[in-house]
């Protein structure tokens, strides 16, 4: 990873609330889009949901690969915010 590396936000439906952590959302991005850990940056688990940063160069296809598969009894949607 180099310092000029761009990571972003992106917010799935999945937070405290529903009994995840930081790992579990980690854990299911990286079993369903088949991407390296360390292109996941930070992740913030909030009551409703999880801001996660996303190497720019993947972002596409994790959005791709985990939208609608189901999280914890919960049909997931993540997002990039702009």
């Amino acid at each position: 990873m180099v310092e000029s590396d761009i990571f972003l936000p992106v917010v799935i439906n999945c937070g405290s609330i529903d009994k995840v952590t930081s790992q579990d959302i980690k854990t299911f991005i990286l079993d369903h889009s088949q991407i390296k850990h360390h292109l996941i940056d930070r992740i913030e688990v909030s009551r409703k949901s999880t801001l996660i940063y996303i190497h720019e160069d993947v972002v596409e296809k994790v959005v791709n690969s985990c939208n609608a598969k189901r999280f914890k009894q919960r049909k997931v949607e993540l997002r990039v915010i702009k």
